[in-house]
């Protein structure tokens, strides 16, 4: 074997170890994404959801409360937040529910 049939060979093994590597990475960040999805979280833990919406709620209200004035964009804001988490926590629970039947 010469040193160019042994450059080749070497040449290949990294291409193979690139790609089962590049696949690894591929395969972790799509396991990672799924793990992460919020309504994925909410429908697998609605009541842990929903106690972590609560407290949200409540230091939001606090915090804003402890100001003189409020503005509207954040009156806006919080209501779409409440909007939104109510929505999915109903989804989840009725997700749930109809998984148990």
């Amino acid at each position: 074997m010469t040193i160019e049939d042994k450059k080749k060979a070497l040449e290949k093994e990294i291409n193979a170890l690139k790609e089962e590597l590049d696949e690894s990475i591929n395969t972790v960040s799509q396991e990672v994404e799924h793990s992460f999805e919020p309504k994925k979280l909410i429908q697998k833990y609605p009541l842990k959801a929903l106690g972590i919406s609560v407290v949200a709620g409540f230091l939001l209200a606090y915090k804003a409360g402890s100001k003189k004035t409020s503005s509207p964009l954040m009156d806006s804001i919080k209501k779409e937040l409440s909007s939104r988490a109510i929505t999915l926590i109903f989804e989840g629970l009725s997700n749930n529910s109809s998984k148990k039947d």
